[in-house]
């Protein structure tokens, strides 16, 4: 349903909107349960290993554009290729794919000049996943994305896009066992202008 409502707000704009141009965006991510930087990080503290390489595609439309904030609208598919261990104990790691699609929102804030913009983004969709840890079955699952990034300006039309977030994955309880995958994850881009 929400796909469906923000398909709708893609394409078929009001009048107030034709002004602004849409943006198509790339991405490279990583994701894990633990992330070290310069000897602090992230630890979501769990008892399993999923590790994630992400390729991303983003089409992005303006929903209302104020004097320095901005709400978007943003359709992203994803795919993804992994590596996890079956339980914790194992230590063979197992390599898996996942394919998706996710449709959310952009709050962004303009810092500097239209040359820095500061963004929380809020999405979900639905992701297919060949092979998953033993705490949650595979297959088709519901996967909700929280996170926060900066985009800097590289002329009219470029942006380079880091954005770093919380991803979950499962299946609302729709099968057995849903213990549920979390990963923090770090992405790195470039956002286009298409006019």
């Amino acid at each position: 349903m929400i796909l469906l409502v923000n398909f709708n707000i893609l394409f078929a704009q009001t009048d107030s909107l034709k002004e602004s141009y849409p943006r198509f965006g790339v991405s490279l991510g990583y994701g894990n349960q633990v992330m070290k930087i310069f000897g602090g990080g992230i630890d979501l503290n769990v008892k399993y290993l999923y590790e994630v390489y992400l390729f991303e595609v983003d089409y992005i439309t303006s929903l209302f554009e104020g004097e320095t904030w901005n709400v978007e609208s943003q359709l992203n598919i994803i795919y993804g290729y992994s590596n996890f261990k079956s339980n914790i104990n194992n230590r063979e790691k197992i390599k898996s794919s996942e394919v998706g699609i996710n449709s959310g929102f952009l709050i962004k804030k303009n810092i500097w000049d239209d040359n820095l913009k500061i963004y929380f983004a809020s999405s979900l969709g639905l992701i297919y996943t060949e092979a998953l840890p033993e705490r949650q079955i595979s297959g088709i699952m519901f996967c909700g994305n929280y996170s926060v990034g900066v985009q800097i300006k590289l002329n009219r039309n470029h942006f380079i896009d880091l954005r770093t977030g919380f991803r979950h994955l499962s299946n609302a309880g729709l099968r057995r066992p849903n213990g549920g995958i979390n990963n923090w994850i770090v992405n790195f881009g470039s956002v286009f202008v298409i006019n």
